[in-house]
């Protein structure tokens, strides 16, 4: 039940919030029924409605708690977080970004680096590096079973892919810094420092707009979140700069 007193705890305000307007409530209603011809009955029902209000409130918090919970685990994990992707660069505080290659989003990158730019904000990318073995890249391109099928095909996207990004840092030195990683990649995502983490887990054969995923923050899922941060940071800085 660790998880539910965490998210309870993120809560805390809404529950102060809540506490205090049944507390209004009550004593304005009471010096209400104070000119009531019958105050006490008129309390005693004002009692029995905020009790059934305040029943359900809870009720509705508990089943916000839970269901967010569950609905931290999305199926087509990119279309959930697509929005958390697009903040990151907007932040105006570190992100680290961990990636295979790709290519498709390079495309779109010079827009928000230049968001990036301009609130400040420090992007660390790590990227699949081109000197894996052979083998291991055979391994990669099995996992993924991504088009073109093809071993040196998927070596020639991770190489274009490191050049291109190196390419983007240098040309903004400020918003970008690009490491490469030679660790099997089992997933990829991005990390808001000490705000919220997407992280897209990669099954076997499973297509980029079908994989699943976890969307964490800070406040209500603290020790999941912890555990992410730390293994992003730590593989950052276990890398050398490409």
């Amino acid at each position: 039940m660790d998880w539910l007193k965490n998210r309870l705890t993120a809560q805390l305000d809404n529950i102060l919030g809540a506490a205090i307007v049944g507390a209004a409530s009550l004593v304005i209603v009471w010096l209400l029924s104070l000119y009531s011809a019958n105050p006490q009955i008129t309390l005693l029902w004002v009692l029995i409605v905020l009790g059934i209000a305040d029943s359900l409130l809870l009720l509705l918090m508990y089943f916000r708690v839970t269901g967010s919970r569950r609905q931290r685990v999305h199926t087509r994990h990119r279309n959930v977080t697509q929005d958390y992707f697009d903040r990151a660069f907007e932040s105006g505080t570190e992100v680290f970004w961990l990636t295979i290659m790709s290519l498709h989003t390079l495309r779109e990158m010079k827009t928000r680096l230049t968001k990036a730019q301009a609130t400040r904000t420090r992007v660390n990318l790590l990227t699949l590096d081109p000197a894996l073995d052979p083998g291991v890249i055979g391994a990669v391109q099995l996992h993924l079973n991504e088009p073109p099928y093809d071993v040196n095909a998927t070596a020639r996207q991770i190489r274009e892919a490191w050049e291109q990004w190196s390419a983007l840092a240098k040309k903004y030195p400020d918003p970008i810094r690009v490491r490469t990683y030679k660790s099997i990649p089992t997933m990829q995502g991005i990390l808001v420092r000490d705000k919220y983490i997407a992280v897209e887990l990669i099954p076997y054969d499973t297509q980029t707009g079908d994989r699943p995923g976890l969307l964490l923050t800070r406040n209500e899922d603290p020790e999941l979140f912890n555990l992410f941060q730390q293994k992003f940071i730590s593989l950052w800085d276990s890398q050398h700069q490409a």
